[in-house]
């Protein structure tokens, strides 16, 4: 099991900073668009053909959709764009099922993820303006069905529906895994009691609420609960009621599972290799942090409703001063449902999701009505969103977003060669420089992210991924020893390596596996670390990923979790009979295994016992 949170807000993060695709044609009438869909326009068209990385170079074109989605492996992209407080653009691009080889619509359901959360907050900010909810009442005063314990930090302050809102609630599990269609699915209090078969630990509350900022899945999960309990309605009816038909998101629901009849409607996930998820796609009981089935013109149709109601427009869900609380900032980023973000012309609010096999993300204006929704059936779209960003945002002409193209420097390629080689940027991260051509790129090892260095007139580069800018660093002989980063306050310089260095991070990325395992064994890396790095090779390096989970087992032959990865792992080459193996040593260990927290035994369990029966040795 991976030990890191596997549920990240990753493209909002970033923010802050497939085949050919079969609906892909040159021209709006060579395509059938779906009811929601709209004309081709020539911003559009200047979008698809337009994609660009954070930084652009002068005279350098940029990729078409199309390619970006074969490099990422992204199988179907829905993208809608708003101006003016209307949808002017919605679009959907490439497979919704690959294996099945049927295309996305506008009108394909994809997982919404986190982004489940500004929704669901809008019906509790819904029931706050009808008198129905005090947003500073102690939440157990709602909750009628299940109490959240009370501990020494819940008698110094109350958690309340804002805390919760907010992520100010103290309140522990960033996200959920889901549960795949053979397993069994928990109710609501059984996630929130960690009692079997639910797959994540208890919710409990281990700060004082409102002291400090922390993103909490758990508490969103509370807060769903809650609702239920106030109104007397199943969770999905709810938000039938308060939200999803007033705004008229007719394609959405926090249904889990889909009905049969709109499954007919819903994309597959697909992982970051391209593989389909298990099942095709993973259940959500946790329907306010993760649960909501939507599309792209839905969820604009719902930004859309925020904007007209910060501009005093009447007819909308929500009050002006009702959504300008949910997007003013409490600690941090977080308001009541909604991140907020700057940019060079301002303020924006914004939101990401990813559940398994799903990522999405919006961001919206408060003032202008400009906004952009992407959802897509892969856990690999982060990079293609940020890339889709940047083209919309320059070619919709958003103010203050786009920065403009920068002009290379020339650089000798005897001065690129001298630059290349390997740097140490981490304890355990390294990148190598090459030349190609008359252009400097930088590789990741163990990795296939790269980026281009773009050389200025001020004899620095910029990397073109992200937008920062490094300076080389030469001895008294002018030989390059390492680079740093400009705007860093204390200079840390990543210094160049000789040519005869080698780490288990070299020996790996050389494909000599077994001196990486001797060399690993040698330097005594923890289990946690040793683990992390299995899971970081699994997609692309399955085999290499085996040979480190089995060192994991090796030194560490009472935990359940190295037994746990290395199964997931055999599973990955289709080993099921080395897999039942090590599952079924996951429950010979559990109980004897201190280094696993009692709370958290039960996901253990549950997940031995789920791959066990699934691959016919329950």
């Amino acid at each position: 099991m991976r030990i890191s949170p596997a549920f990240y807000l990753a493209l909002l993060l970033a923010l802050l900073a497939i085949p050919a695709c079969t609906s892909m044609q040159e021209t709006t009438g060579e395509r059938e668009l779906g009811a929601s869909a709209t004309a081709r326009i020539p911003e559009a068209e200047a979008v698809l053909e337009g994609l660009e990385p954070s930084v652009t170079v002068v005279g350098e074109p940029g990729w078409s959709l199309e390619e970006r989605m074969a490099h990422y492996n992204v199988r179907a992209v829905s993208i809608a764009v708003i101006e003016d407080y209307e949808i002017v653009w919605a679009e959907a691009f490439g497979l919704a099922n690959a294996e099945e080889n049927i295309p996305a619509t506008t009108e394909t359901l994809f997982q919404a993820g986190s982004i489940s959360k500004p929704v669901a907050a809008a019906a509790v900010l819904a029931a706050a303006q009808e008198g129905k909810l005090d947003l500073d009442a102690p939440i157990n005063s709602i909750l009628t069905s299940w109490t959240l314990p009370e501990n020494e930090f819940t008698a110094e302050s109350d958690v309340t529906p804002r805390h919760l809102l907010s992520h100010t609630a103290g309140a522990t599990v960033h996200g959920f895994a889901g549960y795949a269609i053979d397993a069994d699915v928990p109710t609501t209090v059984q996630v929130l009691q960690g009692r079997p078969p639910a797959n994540s630990p208890p919710v409990l509350v281990d700060f004082v609420p409102g002291s400090r900022h922390r993103y909490s899945g758990g508490g969103s999960t509370v807060m769903q609960l809650a609702m239920s309990d106030l109104v007397g309605l199943p969770y999905p009816e709810l938000m039938v009621k308060q939200v999803l038909g007033p705004i008229g998101m007719t394609n959405s629901t926090y249904e889990q599972p889909l009905p049969q009849g709109k499954l007919l409607q819903a994309a597959v996930g697909y992982k970051t290799n391209g593989s389909p998820v298990w099942g095709k796609r993973h259940t959500y009981p946790e329907m306010a942090a993760a649960g909501l089935w939507t599309t792209a013109t839905d969820l604009a149709r719902f930004l859309i409703d925020m904007q007209r109601a910060l501009r005093g427009d009447e007819g909308t869900l929500l009050r002006q001063e009702t959504v300008e609380e949910m997007i003013t900032p409490v600690l941090g980023s977080s308001g009541l449902g909604f991140f907020q973000v700057d940019w060079g012309g301002g303020p924006y609010f914004s939101h990401g999701g990813a559940d398994e096999g799903f990522q999405a993300f919006f961001v919206a204006s408060p003032e202008g009505g400009r906004g952009l929704v992407m959802m897509a059936n892969s856990d690999n779209f982060n990079g293609l969103a940020l890339e889709i960003r940047h083209a919309v945002t320059r070619a919709f002409d958003w103010p203050g977003v786009p920065t403009e193209p920068i002009l290379a420097s020339e650089v000798t390629a005897e001065e690129l060669d001298a630059l290349a080689g390997r740097y140490l940027v981490w304890e355990d991260r390294l990148i190598e420089m090459t030349r190609q051509g008359d252009r400097l790129m930088s590789r990741g090892l163990l990795s296939d992210d790269y980026t281009w260095w773009i050389p200025t007139a001020e004899g620095t580069f910029i990397t073109q991924n992200n937008g920062a800018e490094f300076q080389f660093e030469r001895d008294e002989a002018g030989a390059v020893t390492g680079y740093f980063r400009v705007d860093e306050q204390e200079r840390r310089v990543r210094p160049r390596l000789p040519g005869d260095f080698e780490s288990y991070v070299s020996l790996l990325d050389a494909e000599r596996t077994d001196d990486a395992i001797a060399r690993l064994r040698a330097d005594g890396i923890d289990e946690v670390a040793l683990n992390q790095l299995g899971y970081m090779l699994l997609d692309d390096r399955p085999e290499q990923a085996i040979a480190i989970f089995q060192l994991v087992v090796e030194l560490h032959p009472g935990s359940a979790n190295a037994s746990d990865s290395l199964g997931e792992a055999y599973l990955s080459i289709g080993d099921t009979v080395a897999a039942v193996e090590s599952f079924r040593l996951v429950a010979e260990k559990l109980k004897a295994d201190s280094s696993i927290p009692e709370e958290q035994k039960p996901s253990y369990e549950t997940r031995a016992r789920t791959m066990l029966g699934r691959h016919g040795r329950g």
